[in-house]
């Protein structure tokens, strides 16, 4: 297959208002280049198609990896990033294609200030280290019987012994659907701790990892399926293992689609943030230092059907914690809701009129304004904004990328990708067969 890479420079600068907007600075924000790169695959087939971000030969530039399957193989393919948005090939893997990648991560296992790349490829997981000459070493390939109907990859330090370990979360039968494999410095991994209790022996939904009592010990917070609707804590013992599986509801009444943790209060005890499919209403569960968790009066959200995401940030510089509700329907809405004195209060939310369905929501400070901004994608058609924020819950909007009705839905990321400290937004999509650097600038007036 030749692997020279075709790369289409094209100039985008256009702007949008919606509701909540107020008067815009002197300067202006545009994405005035748009970079196109084509993807080397021979098959299309959007269900094999995985991608990450990383530093991979520490440059400080942000390349990427990305797998599909061509004619004889399973693929990965490295592009490392030139400093002005376009890329150059590093190395390609060939794999059995018996087997599908089904994920891929990008994590620095042995602290050498390179990414290395972590795949999974049927029952097997692989430990690409990188090089310091653009190439990777095939250092791991561990094959267990437990490596199969992988939901969900953690990667993360369970025993502080600052290594990266990795925790598996099945969709599988009863005691089996927690596994950690512990890691050494060389991109190895010791024999798996399987994370089982009763507690734990329904069907996983969704997982965070955190720590929720600051002994600096990671800890797990499990939202189980619509069959069986509870929330699970179990806390880490610092070797791997952990406790045996706490319920926070006396029964199985909420269906936590989304789960997040964090602080809201501000009380130095992480908070566990969900939001009830069934009720559309968001529950926090304010941590303590017992241990407990005390639920605060549930808000309603929107009498909505899929999608939509919350999102917690600090939208206002106050050092503290708001919820994001953000959902597409026929239009798209953004409710931003406060916590002051025991309860949540919310301002005007933001709509887009005709938006698309909603597939992607990032929270990143664009333009170093220190206010937080929102870089949205969608689907059908496939669009690109970004909400740039005031920081008082006021945005305005930019629509960065309007494409035709796709099939599959963008990946998006967010970087500089041409090194002058501004973030850039970069899409893949399986449609066209691109990926896409959006370059951002920053044009100021003098009054």
């Amino acid at each position: 297959m030749d692997r020279t890479l075709n790369t289409t420079i094209t100039s985008t600068t256009t702007m949008m208002s919606i509701s909540s907007i107020t008067t815009e600075s002197l300067c202006q924000d545009k994405f005035q280049q748009q970079i196109s790169t084509n993807i080397s695959c021979s098959e299309h087939d959007e269900n094999n198609f995985q991608i990450a971000t990383g530093d991979f030969n520490n440059d400080n530039r942000v390349d990427l990896v990305y797998s599909c399957r061509s004619n004889q193989n399973e693929e990965i393919i490295v592009l490392m990033n030139n400093g002005n948005g376009t890329f150059h090939n590093s190395s390609v893997l060939l794999l059995s294609r018996s087997d599908w990648i089904t994920h891929i991560y990008v994590v620095d296992f042995n602290n050498d200030n390179r990414s290395d790349v972590f795949l999974i490829h049927g029952s097997n997981f692989i430990i690409l280290l990188s090089t310091d000459n653009e190439t990777f070493e095939y250092r791991t390939e561990l094959t267990n019987k437990y490596i199969s109907s992988i939901n969900e990859v953690h990667i993360a330090d369970f025993n502080n012994d600052n290594q990266s370990d990795v925790l598996l979360i099945r969709n599988t039968e009863p005691n089996e659907n927690l596994i950690v494999f512990l890691g050494n410095d060389n991109g190895a991994f010791q024999t798996q701790i399987m994370v089982s209790s009763t507690k734990i022996s329904k069907a996983i939904h969704t997982a965070v990892v955190y720590d929720l009592n600051n002994d600096k010990i990671l800890d797990i917070v499990i939202s189980f399926t619509q069959l069986e609707k509870n929330v699970c804590i179990i806390y880490g013992r610092g070797n791997g293992s952990f406790s045996s599986g706490i319920l926070l509801f006396e029964r199985d009444m909420i269906y936590a689609v989304t789960l997040a943790v964090t602080n809201i209060n501000n009380d130095h005890y992480a908070d566990i943030v969900i939001c009830d499919e069934d009720s559309k209403h968001v529950y926090v569960l304010f941590g303590s230092a017992n241990r407990t968790f005390q639920t605060q009066k549930p808000f309603f959200t929107a009498i909505i059907s899929f999608p939509y995401f919350l999102f917690i940030d600090d939208f206002d510089n106050d050092n503290q914690s708001n919820i994001a509700f953000l959902y597409s329907l026929y239009d798209f809405e953004c409710k931003i809701y406060h916590y002051h004195n025991n309860s949540f209060k919310r301002n005007e939310k933001t709509v887009i009129k005709s938006l698309g369905g909603l597939n992607t929501v990032i929270g990143r400070d664009i333009n170093n304004d220190n206010y937080l901004d929102i870089i949205l994608g969608t689907v059908n058609p496939n669009k690109i904004y970004v909400l740039f924020g005031y920081g008082n819950d006021r945005f305005y909007s930019h629509m960065v990328y309007s494409g035709e009705y796709q099939l599959f839905p963008s990946w998006l990321a967010v970087g500089d990708f041409n090194n002058d400290n501004f973030q850039d937004i970069v899409s893949a999509n399986y449609d066209t067969m691109l990926i896409d650097v959006f370059l951002y600038k920053r044009e100021c007036s003098i009054a």
